[in-house]
């Protein structure tokens, strides 16, 4: 049985790699529609729509990319509904849309699988079967909460990309890691603790941050902030447990990375 459509045999009508095709299309039978499952436990790391991805006459449409504990990826296309957000966990099997035709002409799932260096691998042989394992590698991924336009900015990673936006103070930050790391935010003059694999449980204070730091003997981080009005702090790594605080300033973005993206 499929392990992306529910109740359903995996009936693929366009092939990984037909020209410029990085995926498969699948369908359940002809002219019935689908729920769309998780492949995998993971993080929903995307939720959007967009257009002209594969020529002019066809575009992912509605699409979620999950994160996946070994650091794979995977893509789910063309969907009419879409029932999870950004930050999300989810398990294997859960549903997370609905079939659908956006962004093409008729109803199908097209599924990616991307790497840990996000390039896409033949998905075919993963329609029914688990993905490779890699539980030894660390993967990190963090948000920031908006505090001027009152939302949680898209989740990143990797040494180029950053969270935030300069000019609006961040008023939250979240990390997801498949290990568990503390973090400290300093808000309302104190510091306050989280715990990545506590993020479903723990309260979440939603006022400007003046200063950050990450505690980690195990995995080795560094990070950054940028201040409003200001520029970037130095490095700091997570194994020194050292902070960046600026006492009257507050935090508009920063930046986490794994030593081994340098």
């Amino acid at each position: 049985m499929s392990r992306v459509l529910k109740n359903a045999r995996n009936q693929i009508v366009r092939k990984y790699n037909f020209f410029i095709h990085k995926g498969v299309d699948v369908v359940k039978e002809k002219n019935k529609i689908s729920e769309i499952l998780s492949h995998s436990d993971g993080v929903v790391f995307f939720v959007g729509k967009e257009e002209n991805t594969f020529n002019k006459k066809e575009s992912y449409g509605n699409f979620v990319i999950l994160e996946h504990e070994n650091g794979y990826f995977t893509l789910y296309a063309h969907l009419e509904e879409i029932f999870v957000t950004v930050g999300e966990k989810v398990m294997q099997g859960d549903i997370i849309g609905v079939m659908g035709a956006s962004g093409t002409k008729h109803s199908h799932l097209h599924f990616e699988v991307r790497n840990v260096k996000n390039k896409h691998i033949n998905p075919t042989k993963y329609l029914d079967a688990d993905l490779p394992k890699n539980k030894d590698r660390t993967t990190i991924r963090y948000q920031a909460y908006d505090n001027i336009e009152k939302k949680w900015l898209p989740l990143v990673s990797g040494k180029e990309s950053y969270a935030g936006v300069f000019g609006n103070p961040i008023g939250a930050i979240l990390l997801y890691c498949n290990k568990n790391i503390k973090y400290f935010v300093y808000q309302k003059g104190q510091w306050v603790l989280y715990e990545t694999n506590k993020n479903e449980n723990q309260e979440i204070h939603y006022t400007n941050i003046s200063g950050f730091k990450i505690e980690s003997d195990s995995e080795v981080l560094k990070y950054r902030v940028h201040f409003l009005n200001s520029s970037w702090s130095s490095w700091v790594c997570s194994n020194n447990k050292e902070s960046i605080f600026s006492k009257g300033k507050v935090i508009d973005a920063i930046q986490i990375k794994l030593m081994e993206e340098d």
